[in-house]
């Protein structure tokens, strides 16, 4: 798998999607994120197997695969480059991951890409429209009354209708 990508990119998709990585774990996969490089089109899943996060963008690709690449490692690595572009690649036979950038280059090994859990397909009986700052204002009037406690996790969502 070989791609490269801009690292302010990165970083504002790390941003989104970094926060459905649990810190720990009794799985050890769940605290990666899935890398699935299909052509130009680089899928970036993670998942704490109640709520999963993917997020699709478009990169320089040259050889497809799929990869897991320890999330918490790989965030703060990106996060401490500067401005520029950063090339991956992974063997995905021996699972080792190479990033290079103008500053140098970082080895991570990974783990394979079967072990990460399958995502399941959502297919909606019911789509809806609605724009993005009607809903965060929805969110704002009524996220006082969803509860912290994660014994009773009904009490810990906001209700759709």
């Amino acid at each position: 798998m070989k791609f490269s990508i801009s690292v302010a990119e990165l970083q504002k998709y790390f941003g989104s999607i970094g926060s459905v990585i649990p810190s720990r774990s009794t799985l050890p996969i769940l605290e990666s994120f899935l890398f699935e490089l299909t052509g130009s089109r680089l899928k970036i899943v993670a998942t704490d197997l109640d709520t999963a996060m993917t997020v699709s963008l478009t990169v320089k690709g040259s050889k497809d695969g799929k990869i897991t690449i320890p999330g918490k490692r790989l965030m703060d690595t990106v996060r401490a480059l500067p401005a520029g572009d950063i090339s991956f690649s992974a063997d995905t036979a021996s699972n080792k991951i190479s990033l290079l950038t103008a500053n140098g280059e970082y080895k991570l090994t990974g783990e394979s890409s079967e072990s990460f859990p399958t995502i399941p397909e959502v297919k909606a009986e019911t789509e809806f429209s609605i724009k993005d700052e009607t809903l965060k204002r929805f969110v704002a009037k009524t996220i006082f009354a969803v509860s912290n406690d994660e014994l009773r996790p009904a009490m810990t969502g906001i209700y759709f209708q």
